[in-house]
């Protein structure tokens, strides 16, 4: 009786631990690191991965300008599948924004991208300043 509720228990801890992985890895978060723009280290906002993020001006959650596939192949929106949370020291609010099959994040109310150019390395942020696709893109400053 003994053995049978400790493997009961094992599988019930199992399973939790399982359920707390998966709910962790379909969050998105937001955090602070620091990249090179235009030839000084900043603190600005990164993905998950470290990887700076952008946003382009004049685009809100309620004023989409970033809408083609090739906006969004040179600019990859970051996209969430469960919750969105921000490590210390990200200031604003992040939430999310539904686009025609995912959702994305945002940060003070302004959808938030990657820049492909940056090829996904930290510290990264070629970006910043760019004219195309209806705006200007900026790195969010977090300094």
């Amino acid at each position: 009786m003994r053995i049978r509720w400790s493997r009961t228990a094992l599988i019930a801890l199992v399973v939790v631990l399982a359920a707390a992985a998966l709910a962790a890895a379909k969050s998105a978060t937001v955090g602070v690191g620091r990249a090179s723009v235009n030839g000084h280290k900043e603190s600005v906002a990164v993905s998950a991965r470290g990887v700076t993020i952008y946003e382009l001006g004049p685009e809100t959650t309620h004023h989409l300008v970033c809408k083609s596939q090739a906006c969004f192949a040179a600019w990859p929106p970051v996209k969430a599948q469960g919750a969105v949370t921000k490590m210390a020291g990200v200031k604003g609010k992040v939430g999310t924004i539904r686009r025609g099959g995912f959702s994305q994040v945002t940060l003070n109310g302004k959808p938030v991208y990657t820049f492909v150019e940056d090829g996904g390395r930290r510290g990264e942020a070629e970006g910043d300043g760019i004219r195309n696709f209806g705006g200007v893109w900026h790195v969010f400053n977090e300094s």
